[in-house]
């Protein structure tokens, strides 16, 4: 038996603006998450959602998840939860809580926690 690939991942080098498509994607995502996606980020040089990621202006003139900011990076890691870790392509090891099962890989802590968010289907910390 194959497990079935909900959340396809993008390419480890692909624009944070496609890692942010798929975090806002997922199931459990905080509320105001909604808010921001779509906002006109044309005259914006960024945003600070109340969960306290970063968004930044994308190239359509909305606004995007910061995966790639320390703040977003921190938030997303406490969306996982408690028992879970991810590792960074540097052989950095993030966690919340004592004996974490490795779930996510990623170039950053943010896109380690997306990719561990869509192997799990959703974010086990969040609301939604």
């Amino acid at each position: 038996m194959t497990a079935r690939i909900l959340y396809p991942l993008p390419a480890l080098n692909a624009p944070a603006e496609e890692w942010g498509r798929l975090a806002v994607s997922l199931p459990g995502r905080p509320a105001c998450w909604d808010d921001l996606e779509g906002v006109d980020g044309h005259d914006a040089p960024g945003a600070v959602c109340a969960d306290g990621t970063w968004w930044s202006p994308d190239s359509a003139d909305g606004m995007f998840l910061d995966v790639d900011h320390p703040a977003t990076a921190g938030c997303l890691l406490a969306l996982l939860g408690v028992g879970y870790a991810v590792a960074t392509s540097k052989d950095e090891w993030v966690s919340i809580g004592s004996w974490p099962t490795l779930i996510g890989e990623g170039p950053s802590v943010g896109r380690a926690c997306i990719a561990a968010a869509a192997a799990l289907g959703r974010w086990p910390g969040g609301s939604q």
